[in-house]
């Protein structure tokens, strides 16, 4: 199972992604939640997660900046950018430190599932698994796009 942590300054944001998203059923499981990136840095700096699902707007340090220092760190968690902005600027700053999907708030539940199913293909390409559900696929995790 795959781990994930949630960043957003918006608790009820928080709650929601957290309670009524059947993570599970995807594979994955939450380990934590913060309201910035400066306090998730922190908690990253002893502890690993597959998955981050931020906002971009937080007080202390914004999810730009949060990608930017696991960027430079040469980490390789997979980040998903949950905002109700669409500025462009930010979409251009999320590819360039390695983001890899940019969700507009609202996200729909079928958009969410969507995208958390891709990820969780692309992490068990990455660890050489076969994906769920395709257990006779003879596709090489070398053949597969990843976000990384």
């Amino acid at each position: 199972m795959y781990r994930l942590i949630v960043i957003d300054d918006d608790v009820d944001a928080v709650n929601t992604i957290s309670k009524d998203f059947p993570w599970e059923q995807f594979g994955f499981s939450q380990a934590a939640s913060f309201q910035d990136g400066k306090n998730a840095l922190e908690w990253l700096k002893y502890h690993t997660v597959s998955l981050i699902l931020c906002d971009i707007k937080m007080p202390e340090m914004n999810g730009i900046e949060l990608a930017r220092q696991l960027h430079s760190m040469h980490r390789r968690e997979k980040i998903i950018f949950i905002s109700g902005y669409k500025d462009f600027e930010y979409a251009r700053k999320a590819l360039e430190y390695g983001v890899c999907r940019y969700c507009i708030k609202p996200v729909t539940f079928r958009e969410m599932q969507k995208t958390i199913q891709t990820i969780r293909e692309d992490l068990d390409n990455e660890n050489g698994m076969l994906p769920l559900g395709n257990e006779n696929a003879s596709e090489s995790p070398a053949d597969s796009k990843n976000c990384s």
